[in-house]
């Protein structure tokens, strides 16, 4: 991963429209070097102009300014069967040449730890839709509870969650045999080496989501949520925090 890098937080709320418009264009352009199959109305609207109550976006810039990866996050209220859900949902992207072990991750993980923090009683999570293996293993690896997952079977009411969400949501079943495979239409522009490499990997998450959405390469994505809870908020800054403690000891052991 390249280091020449700094981010930028934007608060959608707080552009005026011109400033919006040029960071959709910026962010669009860069999209379209990442994915296929996504034009730039639909683009903007999911990342730059939700009907979210709040949208913060990381834009990461290399030392020349340019644009070369984001993190959209947005928090909706969603209201099913009387009862109030804080609903976190994102879409990120960066150029391979900057990409690394969560490098669009943790923006996303503080906001969604700070708001739980703010309010700890309110019934949180996170939504999405993954459409690569590796942003599902990424999750995988952070989250403790997650869904669907190779290490537990989905509960009932969890499940019964999931598919209310994606209805609210108007997310397009590929097969209505199958709720839990979504049309998104966003396709990462893998090289075949690439490509390969994922299909070969042995990883168990990695495994199970091209069993479970082996279409993913036609832009189908896997309904996926994980509940914001405290512990597994834990379990997550437990995690990140091993890893960083093992880079930290393993640049020490190449020192000496």
């Amino acid at each position: 991963m390249m280091r020449d890098h700094h981010s930028d937080i934007v608060c959608i709320d707080k552009l005026s429209a011109w400033a919006r418009a040029k960071l959709a264009q910026e962010l669009f352009r860069l999209n379209q070097r990442i994915f296929a199959g996504v034009e730039q109305e639909e683009f903007e609207h999911l990342v730059i102009t939700p009907s979210a109550r709040w949208t913060r976006i990381q834009v990461i810039r290399n030392s020349d300014g340019d644009a070369v990866g984001y993190c959209a996050v947005h928090l909706f209220d969603i209201v099913l069967s009387g009862r109030v859900y804080a609903v976190f949902r994102g879409q990120a992207g960066i150029l391979r040449a900057y990409r690394g072990e969560g490098s669009t991750f943790a923006f996303g993980f503080r906001e969604a730890i700070r708001y739980k923090l703010m309010h700890p009683l309110e019934r949180v999570y996170f939504f999405c839709t993954p459409i690569h293996p590796s942003s599902f293993h990424l999750l995988s690896r952070r989250f403790h509870e997650i869904y669907p997952s190779h290490r537990k079977q989905t509960p009932p009411a969890i499940l019964a969650l999931m598919h209310k969400l994606a209805d609210v949501f108007g997310e397009r079943r590929v097969d209505s045999n199958d709720p839990d495979i979504l049309q998104v239409g966003w396709i990462t522009l893998d090289s075949a080496d690439e490509t390969a490499f994922w299909q070969a990997n042995s990883n168990p998450d990695i495994q199970f989501f091209l069993k479970v959405n082996p279409g993913y390469r036609q832009g189908h994505g896997l309904l996926t949520l994980a509940p914001l809870t405290l512990g597994n908020l834990l379990s997550t800054v437990v995690a990140l925090a091993k890893r960083k403690l093992f880079a930290l000891l393993s640049l020490d052991n190449g020192r000496g």
